[in-house]
């Protein structure tokens, strides 16, 4: 669990559990001080009282491994039926954005899905891409700010996370055209007790940085990253 030092003034604080997620309120508590509300999907809620100002409040169960995605938007079905989103995150600083195909495994055999040692467009239909406001940092490579395609290269020990030039909007994620590609770094690769029906990439935090995650069926791919050169 993430640490965060606190420096306040505030006169007391009040730790206390709940086993029911209530939304944000704020409550006067009389004229000279403000009781600044409740915020709880998590087990514990932090409150804060204090004479001057009004304290931003964090819930001790919202301090997990998770970055924190501030939007998902829907981006309709492709042509093969797939789902396809955008989320975004604030990670760091940095505006991180991930557009991407979200086919089913429909008991499917994974590596006719994910074939090992052949690049993978990793999504459905358009291209996954990635977007980024400030240089990302994968091991060894570097992401200038602007978008860029991503495929992987699944193997049973390690896999590839490949990044490529998006030439223009909707680019189509097949065929591979080595030529498009810039850059990969390794991938490290766990095996999941419960398989993912559904292709999900994410970011989470790992260590003192992040990482990109990629599960469907049994696998979990991940990347570490940083933001800055």
């Amino acid at each position: 669990m993430d640490r965060i030092h606190w420096t306040l003034h505030a006169d007391v604080m009040i730790l206390r559990a709940r086993s029911t997620a209530r939304e944000l309120r704020r409550r006067r508590r009389d004229t000279s001080s403000r009781l600044v509300g409740e915020l709880n999907p998590g087990p514990w809620t932090i409150m804060l009282s204090t004479s001057r100002i009004l304290v931003p409040v964090l819930a001790v169960g919202l301090l997990s491994t998770a970055a924190f995605a501030q939007k998902t938007t829907d981006l309709g079905t492709g042509r093969g039926g797939s789902a396809h989103i955008k989320t975004e995150w604030t990670v760091g600083g940095a505006h991180v954005a991930l557009s991407y195909g979200r086919p089913k495994l429909k008991g499917r055999a994974e590596a006719t899905l994910m074939p090992p040692g052949q690049p993978w467009r990793t999504g459905a239909d358009a291209a996954t891409v990635i977007t980024t406001d400030k240089p990302l940092t994968f091991g060894k490579v570097v992401l200038q700010p602007g978008s860029y395609t991503i495929n992987t290269q699944p193997d049973e020990r390690a896999w590839q996370l490949i990044f490529g030039k998006l030439e223009k909007e909707g680019q189509w994620g097949v065929p591979y055209l080595p030529a498009l590609e810039i850059a990969r770094t390794p991938m490290t690769v766990q095996k999941l007790s419960k398989p993912v029906e559904q292709l999900t990439i994410d970011i989470d935090r790992k260590g003192g940085g992040q990482r990109l995650r990629i599960e469907w069926g049994t696998v979990s791919a991940s990347a570490p990253f940083t933001i800055g050169k």
